[in-house]
């Protein structure tokens, strides 16, 4: 299964649901596929799994993309 995640920015106070949210998906071996301008800004603050997988246009998510969660 995979996952999209985007947003364009996280405020500090939210930073223990993403890190969270990314356990979770490691837990249940759900791929995320993170918005690539976001985890450029993010990838310092959080624990992120090894399988991680990018997009950048809404053009490059395709039918394998089993959700998409829009944060912020």
């Amino acid at each position: 299964m995979k996952v999209a995640i985007y947003s364009r920015i996280i405020e500090e106070t939210e930073r223990g649901e993403v890190q969270q949210l990314l356990d979770e998906l490691q837990r249940r071996k759900i791929q995320p596929v993170i918005y690539l301008p976001f985890y450029e800004r993010i990838n310092n603050v959080f624990k992120f799994p090894q399988n991680l997988l990018f997009f950048r246009h809404s053009k490059d998510l395709d039918e394998s993309i089993d959700f998409l969660i829009s944060l912020g």
